[in-house]
């Protein structure tokens, strides 16, 4: 399963926040299973998710997709650049340990 067909079960059967800010947020908290970040975000916010990531043990996961697909695999007609999933529902995303997860 690739990450857009993960990103459209999520969208169905998992609950998951869009938006820098509250995804920030949650990720501080600790809330977020995971982090889901565009490698096209804005630098400063990629920087600043990252170390929240770090800071708090939540694993961050990077694509290569733009904000525009990402919005698109969740069935919203607007561009998501940054997501906090907080249940991934029926999605597997163990097996897309790829660069970036888990750091």
């Amino acid at each position: 399963m690739d990450i857009k067909q993960s990103l459209e079960v999520v969208s169905r059967t998992g609950k998951y926040v869009a938006g820098y800010r509250k995804t920030l947020h949650l990720c501080l908290n600790k809330r977020a299973e995971l982090v889901i970040v565009s490698e096209k975000a804005k630098p400063e916010h990629l920087q600043a998710l990252e170390y929240a990531s770090k800071i708090s043990g939540v694993p961050i996961l990077k694509v290569g997709l733009s904000p525009s697909d990402i919005g698109v695999a969740l069935r919203k007609n607007f561009a998501v650049a940054s997501l906090a999933i907080l249940d991934a529902g029926s999605a597997d995303f163990g097996e897309l340990q790829g660069e970036g997860y888990g750091e």
